[in-house]
């Protein structure tokens, strides 16, 4: 009998082992989150209470001051100072409040400053009990704990709401709950709970309803403690689920959600819905709070940091041998989901989540069978491993008995046909395994192939290291470009219609060519799957996006919004029966229903965060905003404005547009930046207007504004530039008028100046045309006749002939050219030699380096020679000597007339003939030029004299710029 029964019990110890080896040994999963602790911003690990406002905003109570999370980042109050937050709350003006047992800290609308307000006497707020309480009201209890009342907080202190001796039993963590459209509060208790009227008279008690709080819904109100789940309705408890929720630090709580009403103890999160409970996750160190965002995201806050569960969407299915991964996800038309493992195990985990192991035929000599290229043809599924193909259908598997190859993909056509491949070759054969056709390097022209699909047209693609192999039966064409290369993934939707990706690049096949759908900067496309509804998932390194590729709209997920697994692998992902897509990753396999992600896409929450103002671009400073206005002096030129679209559910996908409306009429391009710039901003008004979306048009949120105001400076009103422009005009016309008069007077002169100048030359012709020379002249020319040759008298014709042209034509110039003054010099000089005969010599001498083209005053050298002949050699005893010398200086040339008469002084002693007019005349005309220059003509003259002071000559000395204007 003995050994009887350890029979039995053995057997009973088997089946039991068996049914948790069918059920857990190879296969768990769990609800995907995120953990945020302090290295991603929370003040501290231990958070204790949550609250979401009326802006979507979810703050977060700590025992080190609390914070305030927008999807990206974490701003925190109170950081480093031991303030233990156990409740939070709006008030009706929009202040937002956090409660510690003794003090109340306070943010104004608008404002980052903390208030802090301590509560008059000894009463302490108590979190716990207080949590079914609304927000702003709670179980404060005296400092010996004996006595507790419902109080609400008020900008003064506390206001006692309710008292009532039941309060005192409730304990360390039971939570009452006011019922205040029935006036009445429900108070549990260890022997049960108690309904008082909020006028203190007790209207029931429920004896042995062995409950924590209180959770109103829609349809009753539910209790939920030790004593399971109940409802209450009718003025009557019903227990609903039987199931010891115990938690001796905080005792349970629950929140209502679209998708069931979800329940904390001490480690696990519940979800009850259709009379079963879900264990969501279990091992979390003390759970203290519960909150469902307004996207329906599922928040815990623990003493393990805080707990993001999304919206429950995504799952996380992990095989429970560490050093094992999938290698290749299948689902069959039942729904079932198989895996093959990189050990070699076929996993079927079927639609109520149990899993089994799967047996097949053994490999031929290799160790680990399973490739990523499985796929599913009606009933049929194909895996791919070292050997051979493996085909299985209702639990059963065989071989194909194809050649001996690591096949890495296969692929089912619509004829029935089979198409497998490995790195170096492609079978076509039938579903028996009887090779029909083969392909390899030689005639697909690439020496590697990656992966396979067929179209609606049942051509092969087949994608390699050179690009795209298009193969229709013995037709064989190539898609090989520099950017279409290195296909690795292949796909095609319900209509056989191909996409391919290329590193980073989608590609969708348009008859024998291929046309660049889009680019994934800075990542790489893992896999690609059309899912029933044609919409397109691509798993890549940094995510997965779901595209519809008829209009583009995009979402994407990842850590931020719910998927959060590492690296998807590079296998084809799956869609069983119920629409639910299968992705395996580095770390485990994540399966989610777009559909359930599509219906709870929500509009971005568009808030303005904070507008701040430079003169320089670096130094910052925060502006007010009052009634969605901002009022700025004319120094706040250069505008920052940050902004935040709270979309907790796609918070990568958000992108915002913009426009300033007086600066930029048009909306910009939607771009993923959470702040914009504006830069030398005119006074003005200007009206900004801004917009989000979660990746498509569809999600678009309503436009919120903002009015920008900038006050110009005095100088800048309409009054100081109309007096500014007044004081202008006058200046102008001051100005003009002056120059106007200066012109006039200018030209005045320079009409005077023309008018003495030509009365000048008038005389200076005058001068020149005396009697006395040319009398003098025919007397010489009538000597010549009676006393020399005829040629001799001739060229004196000749000579005075010239020189009377000359005269006569150039008189009225103001100036000539050195070279042509010389010339005319020398005619003059004959003359006079002809006249005097040998009592007169002359010698011109020129600098070699002087430019004989710089023009001087008109006759002035014959001037000066006719006044050395005039006035100091005529009288000479001795033969007179006529030196004319040009040389270089700095900025021009200085021309000197030099003789050997008898000097100024004898000569007006003797009163020579001449009245000097002709010096005069120059002086005047130079001292005229002179007016025009800002170098001026220098004239000098000079009286020689010998070592006994005796006269010895004169000598006319000139200088003359090169760059000198003449009128």
């Amino acid at each position: 009998m003995k050994n009887y029964r350890q029979i039995v019990l053995l057997a009973l110890l088997f089946v039991i082992w068996m049914d948790m080896r069918a059920k857990n040994e190879w296969f768990s999963s769990g609800y995907a989150y995120r953990r945020y602790t302090t290295q991603d911003g929370l003040p501290q690990m231990l958070t204790e209470c949550l609250y979401t406002d009326s802006k979507g905003f979810v703050w977060i109570g700590t025992l080190s001051g609390f914070a305030r999370y927008d999807g990206f980042r974490f701003q925190t109050f109170l950081s480093g100072r031991e303030e233990n937050i156990i409740r939070m709350y709006n008030d009706d003006k929009g202040n937002f409040s956090a409660l510690g047992f003794r003090k109340r800290y306070q943010l104004k609308t608008g404002s980052d400053s903390v208030d802090v307000i301590s509560f008059p006497g000894d009463w302490y707020l108590n979190g716990f009990n207080s949590r079914s309480l609304p927000f702003g009201c709670g179980i404060y209890e005296n400092k010996q704990g004996n006595e507790k009342i419902v109080c609400q907080v008020s900008d003064t202190g506390l206001v006692k709401i309710f008292t009532h001796e039941c309060l005192n039993e409730i304990g360390e963590f039971r939570k009452p709950y006011w019922d205040r459209q029935q006036q009445r509060f429900f108070i549990p208790t260890e022997r049960g709970v108690y309904v008082i009227k909020e006028n203190g008279v007790k209207s029931g008690f429920y004896k042995g309803i062995d409950v924590d709080c209180f959770i109103p819904d829609n349809a009753g109100l539910y209790a939920i403690g030790a004593g399971g789940i109940y409802t209450f309705s009718e003025n009557n408890f019903r227990q609903e689920l039987n199931y010891p929720f115990t938690d001796f630090l905080s005792g349970a709580w629950a929140v209502v959600s679209e998708k069931g009403l979800i329940v904390k103890d001490k480690n696990t999160i519940y979800r009850y819905r259709n009379d079963r409970l879900e264990k969501i996750f279990s091992g979390i160190n003390s759970i203290r709070d519960l909150i469902i965002d307004p996207e329906g995201n599922l928040w815990a806050a623990t003493y393990d940091g805080l707990y993001n569960f999304f919206g429950l969407d995504f799952k996380t299915n992990r095989l429970n041998v560490r050093e094992d991964i999938v290698r290749t996800v299948v689902s069959d038309r039942s729904g079932n989901t198989y895996f093959g493992t990189l050990t070699g195990k076929l996993l079927c985990v079927n639609t109520d989540g149990t899993c089994r192991e799967i047996a097949y035929p053994p490999n031929r000599d290799y160790e680990y069978f399973f490739n990523p290229g499985s796929c599913r043809f009606d009933d049929e599924l194909y895996f791919t491993g070292g050997g051979d193909i493996l085909c299985c259908k209702d639990y059963k598997c065989n071989r194909l008995n194809l050649p001996f190859d690591n096949y890495k993909f296969v692929k089912k056509m619509f004829n029935g046909k089979l198409v497998a491949g490995s790195s170096r070759q492609i079978l076509v054969c039938d579903s028996s395994g009887k090779i029909i056709r083969t392909y390899n390097e030689s005639g697909l022209k690439q020496p590697f192939y990656y992966c396979i699909e067929t179209d609606n047209k049942q051509r092969l693609w087949i994608g390699g290291p050179k690009g795209i192999t298009i193969v229709d039966d013995e037709n064989i064409k190539t898609i090989f470009t520099d950017s279409i290369k290195l296909c690795s993934v292949i796909t095609s939707d319900r209509n056989g219609n191909i996409m391919f990706a290329c590193e980073n690049r989608l590609y969708r096949a348009k008859g024998d060519s291929a046309e660049l759908f889009r680019t994934f900067d800075n990542t790489l496309i893992r896999s690609l799957l059309f899912i029933k509804d044609n919409r397109l998932i691509v798993a890549t390194l940094k995510g997965v996006y779901i595209i519809n590729p008829e209009n583009g709209n995009t979402s994407f997920y990842n850590r931020y919004n719910g998927f959060t697994s590492i690296e998807p692998m590079k296998t084809p992902m799956t869609e069983d029966s119920s629409g639910n897509v299968w992705i395996p990753t580095l770390e485990n396999i994540v399966s989610f229903n777009p559909e359930d992600l599509s219906t709870r896409r929500l509009q971005p929450r568009l808030h303005i965060l904070s507008v701040q103002h430079s003169p320089d671009n670096i130094n910052w400073k925060k502006v007010q905003i009052q009634h969605e206005r901002v009022l700025l002096n004319h120094t706040a030129r250069n505008l920052k404005i940050e902004y935040i679209g709270l979309c907790y559910s796609a918070a990568e996908n958000v992108r915002y547009s913009f426009r300033l409306q007086g600066f930029q009429e048009d909306w910009s391009e939607p771009q993923p930046d959470k702040h914009i710039f504006f830069n030398n901003l005119s006074p003005g008004t200007y009206l900004l207007q801004l917009k989000a979306d979660a990746g498509d048009p569809l999600s678009e949120s309503d436009i919120i504004s903002l009015v920008v105001e900038i006050k110009p400076a005095f100088w800048q009103t309409w009054w100081f530039v109309t007096i500014c422009t007044l004081l202008v005009l006058s200046i102008f016309s001051y100005i003009f008028y002056s120059y106007y008069r200066k012109k006039v007077s200018k030209q005045t002169e320079s009409l005077k100046r023309e008018i003495q100048l030509n009365e000048l030359r008038v005389e200076s012709i005058r001068l020149k045309s005396i009697p006395h020379f040319n009398s003098n002249v025919l007397a010489g020319i009538e000597y010549y006749v009676m006393n020399y040759s005829k040629e001799e008298t001739n060229k004196f014709l000749s000579v005075y002939a010239k020189f009377s042209n000359l005269t006569l034509r150039e008189v009225d110039k103001a100036c000539r050219s050195l070279e042509d003054e010389l010339e005319y010099v020398k005619l003059y000089l004959n003359l006079e030699k002809m006249r005097f005969r040998n009592k007169l010599y002359y010698a011109i001498n020129i600098d070699e380096k002087i430019d004989q083209t710089i023009c001087i005053p008109n006759m002035v050298l014959h001037t000066y020679c006719e006044n050395a002949i005039k006035h100091g050699l005529r009288h000479n005893k001795t033969v007179g000597l006529l030196n004319i010398c040009a040389v270089n200086a700095l900025n021009g040339v200085i021309i000197s007339v030099e003789d050997n008469g008898i000097g100024r002084e004898e000569a007006a002693r003797r009163n020579t003939s001449g009245t000097g007019e002709g010096l005069k005349i120059l002086l005047r005309q130079i001292e005229m030029y002179n007016q025009l220059n800002k170098e001026n003509i220098v004239q000098e003259i000079i009286d020689l004299k010998d070592e006994e002071k005796n006269p010895r000559g004169t000598i006319f000395k000139l200088f003359v710029p090169y760059k000198y204007q003449y009128i």
